[in-house]
């Protein structure tokens, strides 16, 4: 009876082989090493405490504090997806439009204000000093108003709160590489009484400008102590 014959590799050939894929192996781990570096929204920054937020990762807090030069790169509202589905029969595009024009405006005005306040200064992108300032993303997300008013008919809304939000900072250096992130999800003041009171957009608007202003001058206490 015939078996099959098998290759096998002696002791000594073992030896002078696998040195060799060893290397050839590590020389190709390297080379990809090397052409590769993760971008800095890949950077996995390790998490810290910041007053006034729920979440902080990067860097810490200082003790002393100095006023920063900064570029807004974003400063944007987004409404939360599931809201304007719930809103969808009451509040026309045109109403959803009107909304987002008005809170973005007011959050990029109240920022603004919080930061310089602080004694930061706030520059273009095209000021021939934004190579040496600190890029800032300052995101509003998850936006519900309990109670927006819709442009068509007349209707009495009643409310504990405006509504709520979450807001994300991140701090970037000159190089772009991302220095920290700050989030913190947080309701509008509560209205006075124990009843639920009514509302309108002025009223609405209002809370969420306390809001917002809040966050602002939190946020430029933190830059101030970077």
């Amino acid at each position: 009876m015939k078996f099959p014959i098998q290759r096998r590799t002696s002791l000594a050939q073992g030896r002078t082989q696998a040195p060799g894929l060893l290397m050839l192996w590590a020389a190709a781990t390297l080379a990809i090493s090397l052409a590769w570096s993760p971008p800095s929204h890949a950077l996995v920054l390790a998490p810290t405490q910041v007053a006034g937020f729920d979440e902080a990762f990067g860097a810490a807090p200082k003790a002393a504090s100095s006023p920063k030069t900064l570029v807004l790169e974003q400063v944007e509202v987004q409404f939360s997806e599931r809201w304007l589905k719930d809103q969808r029969s009451r509040l026309t595009q045109s109403d959803q439009a009107r909304l987002l024009a008005r809170y973005q405006t007011l959050w990029a005005e109240r920022l603004r204000k919080g930061l310089t306040a602080q004694g930061h200064r706030v520059i273009e992108a095209t000021d021939p000093a934004a190579g040496q300032a600190l890029r800032v993303r300052a995101q509003v997300r998850d936006l519900v108003i309990n109670a927006p008013q819709p442009s068509l008919g007349i209707s009495r809304q009643f409310v504990f709160q405006a509504g709520h939000a979450k807001v994300q900072f991140e701090v970037m250096g000159e190089d772009q590489t991302l220095m920290a992130r700050l989030v913190d999800r947080r309701d509008t003041a509560n209205r006075a009484g124990p009843w639920p009171v009514e509302t309108n957009d002025p009223l609405n608007k209002r809370d969420f400008g306390w809001l917002f202003d809040r966050w602002g001058q939190q946020f430029g206490d933190y830059l101030a102590r970077l």
